[in-house]
C-alpha cells in the first residue's frame, strides 16, 4: 500500500505502491531510498538523488553553483557546460566547453609535480615557466631533447635558427 508506517524499531517510514521511499530513525536521520529524490523550486527543477550506484545533483534549468564565504565558488553552466572555479583576487579557472579550452586568468598558476615545483602563469604582461625544484626543464620533439635549462644556463641540441632559414 501507500502511506506512513512504524517498523517497530523506532523508525517511521513511508511507502508508495508497496515500495519504501524513505524512513526517519530514532536519531532523526532521514534516509531516502534509491531513486527517491529531494526536489526544490516551484517546478521541482533542482533534484538530489542516488540511483544505487551514482549520486546526482541535477538542475533541469539554469546553473549549479557551490558557494563559500566571500563568493568563492564552483559553477556549472546548465546551457553551455562551461565550468568556472572562482578564486580570490580574480584568479579564476574556466573550462570553456565549446572550445575545449581551460582558461586561467592572469596570475592564476598551473602547477605540476607532487611538490608543485613546476608552474606556469601569465601576469598580464609576460608568460612565465618556472622550474622551482630539482632537475632540469626539458623541451622535446618526438621524445628527443631539443632545448633544456639547468642551473648554469640553457643547452640547445641541434641547430638554432633566428628565423626559418638563418642559422645562428
Amino acid at each position: 500500500g501507500t502511506g506512513f508506517y512504524n517498523t517497530g524499531s523506532n523508525t517511521i517510514g513511508y511507502s508508495a505502491n508497496g515500495t519504501q521511499k524513505w524512513a526517519i530513525n530514532s536519531a532523526g536521520t532521514l534516509n531516502l531510498k534509491d531513486n527517491t529524490s529531494v526536489t526544490f523550486g516551484d517546478g521541482d527543477d533542482f533534484l538530489l538523488y542516488h540511483d544505487g550506484t551514482t549520486n546526482y545533483i541535477k538542475s533541469d534549468n539554469g546553473n549549479i553553483a557551490f558557494r563559500v564565504a566571500n563568493g568563492n565558488r564552483l559553477e556549472i553552466n546548465g546551457t553551455s557546460g562551461d565550468v568556472i572555479m572562482q578564486g580570490t583576487g580574480g584568479k579564476n579557472f574556466t573550462w570553456d566547453n565549446s572550445t575545449a579550452y581551460l582558461n586561467l586568468n592572469d596570475n592564476a598558476r598551473l602547477t605540476l609535480g607532487t611538490s608543485n615545483d613546476f608552474f606556469m602563469y601569465h601576469n598580464g604582461s609576460n608568460t612565465i615557466f618556472d622550474q622551482d625544484g630539482t632537475g632540469n626543464l626539458f623541451f622535446q620533439v618526438g621524445g628527443a631533447n631539443k632545448f633544456y635549462t639547468q642551473s648554469g644556463g640553457a643547452q640547445f641540441v641541434g641547430s638554432l635558427y633566428g628565423d626559418d632559414s638563418n642559422k645562428i
